[in-house]
């Protein structure tokens, strides 16, 4: 072959600076790749640990709000300020753990993890139970008083209540609330149930309302003129007083009606039942203390011939002697 032929011919010169343009571009791409590289690792990392300082930062500022308050209650926590206490959650009590062993487990401080407010174990004040006994109402039963009210007699049902209340130890809004179910008419307990004291739980006015409603126009009187009527034929009708004990029966119930009638002025002197007291008397009892009234000029004669009888005090002073004397006759023999 020949030499001319065997060599190649020279490559043209744009060709050769061609060829170091490319190469010199592919480095300068390369290292942007790595600058490229690097700087968005730089820029991730920082965002990292930002995000951590942030975390950081509000689980600082979420413990300071749960801090306790400087002179509360070491074990009761302060409420955060921007949360009204009627408007903060009540967290339930936390389940007993599965095992003894307390949880030390640490995590590591780069690995971001929710932050929750911590619970306090300890009740607040709202979880805190009111006492039972301040809550319980006290129920005043109606069999275990026989209180059936129905309409008559008003004023003296309500001074019994009253002295059941205090026996109870209940409140007259108890009173005032429970009066509807102390009776077995239907149509009186609703119409309890609409008066206004009822409905406001106010006994006082409630009070009011069922003397309105089924009081007497004038007071009640206990005793009347006709009570002393009514023993006196009572005690005549059964041989009148002729020992201690009739005597004695008799003076007790005579004594709380003369007295009720003198206090109320229904009456202006006991003596005007002194003859009444003596027809009370059996026969043998007349003769004796009119023997012996007359012999201690006790016994006035009247102009026509009879005998007036004594005062009520001097005529109850012969008759005890009488039935005494007779007591210790009785015990001799």
């Amino acid at each position: 072959m020949d030499q001319s032929t065997s060599k190649l011919p020279p490559l043209p010169e744009d060709t050769v600076e061609g060829q170091y343009e490319e190469e010199s571009e592919e480095e300068d791409q390369s290292e942007y790749l790595m600058r490229l590289f690097k700087e968005t690792q730089e820029q991730m990392a920082q965002k990292f640990q930002d995000t951590i300082n942030n975390l950081s930062k509000k689980k600082g500022k979420r413990r300071e709000s749960t801090s306790y308050t400087p002179g509360a209650s070491p074990n009761e926590p302060s409420l955060p300020r921007h949360v009204r206490p009627e408007e903060s959650p009540i967290s339930p009590t936390p389940g007993p753990r599965a095992t003894s062993t307390p949880a030390t487990e640490s995590r590591p401080s780069n690995i971001p993890r929710r932050v929750f407010v911590s619970t306090p174990t300890h009740p607040s004040p709202l979880q805190q139970e009111i006492p039972r006994k301040e809550r319980s109402v006290v129920k005043i039963k109606a069999k275990n008083y026989n209180l059936n009210f129905n309409g008559e007699e008003v004023e003296k049902f309500i001074k019994k209540i009253e002295r059941i209340a205090q026996i109870e130890g209940a409140t007259e809004e108890v009173l005032a609330i429970q009066m509807a179910f102390w009776t077995t008419d239907s149509k009186i307990s609703d119409e309890i149930e609409a008066m206004p004291g009822y409905e406001e739980g106010n006994w006082t006015q409630l009070k009011k309302d069922l003397i309105a409603k089924w009081g007497r126009v004038e007071p009640e009187r206990r005793y009347r003129k006709d009570s002393l009527v009514k023993i006196f034929n009572e005690t005549q009708d059964e041989g009148g007083i002729s020992n201690i004990s009739q005597y004695k029966r008799f003076v007790g119930e005579y004594e709380i009606i003369i007295t009720y009638l003198l206090r109320y002025k229904y009456i202006p002197q006991e003596n005007i039942f002194h003859e009444d007291l003596f027809d009370c008397l059996s026969e043998d009892i007349k003769g004796a203390i009119s023997k012996e009234m007359i012999k201690e000029n006790v016994m006035v004669r009247a102009e026509d011939g009879g005998y007036l009888i004594p005062p009520m005090g001097i005529l109850k002073k012969y008759i005890e002697q009488e039935v005494e004397a007779r007591i210790l006759v009785t015990k001799r023999l």
